[in-house]
């Protein structure tokens, strides 16, 4: 598997870039938010990339870094799914909003991502809220073991994130 590209920039537009290694030009589908932060065109750039291998086409999409394209891949594992819906979720949000969605269980804010209706939102919350959490997060405060796994097991019995947090914070303060 191709796991990053690096070369000079050829082409770029807001969701693909062009980028010629050692003579081939790769055209890269990526989200519109990395396009504002690419350099001008004839530099020298790299970025993560996914091949998705289809009967009639091979297509690369590219990321801002590894985080994002792990989530990409977890994206497109969700029934209803494909890398383009999947680019543009990832253009529109980025994986900390995302992975936030999903841990709080936040449906409505789900829906409003391009491509994703009520039941992929719910679909996506079902099926993405343990991988999510072990995505990791932006955060700074870091969690023992012990309060790791407590998290874990009130998200997976259906608590949302913050309230999870705070009710183990105040078990870890009554009796360290």
């Amino acid at each position: 598997m191709i796991a990053y590209l690096r070369g000079n920039i050829l082409e770029k537009s807001a969701t693909k870039i062009v980028l010629d290694c050692n003579g081939v030009g790769y055209e890269i589908t990526i989200p519109t938010r990395l396009s504002e932060k690419l350099p001008e065109v004839g530099l020298e750039f790299s970025l993560p990339v996914f091949l998705v291998v289809r009967e009639d086409t091979l297509q690369f999409f590219g990321f801002e870094n590894n985080k994002e394209k792990q989530f990409f891949i977890l994206l497109i594992s969700i029934s209803g799914i494909g890398p383009k819906t999947a680019i543009g979720i990832l253009s529109a949000a980025d994986t900390s909003k995302l992975r936030q969605y999903v841990v709080d269980s936040d449906i409505v804010a789900l829906s409003k991502l391009p491509g994703i209706g009520k039941k992929t939102a719910e679909r996506l919350v079902l099926e993405l809220r343990e991988k999510a959490f072990k995505i990791e997060s932006d955060s700074t405060n870091q969690l023992s073991n012990f309060e790791d796994e407590a998290l874990s097991a009130l998200l997976t019995l259906g608590y949302n994130r913050n309230s999870s947090l705070k009710l183990i914070d105040k078990a870890v303060k009554s009796s360290p």
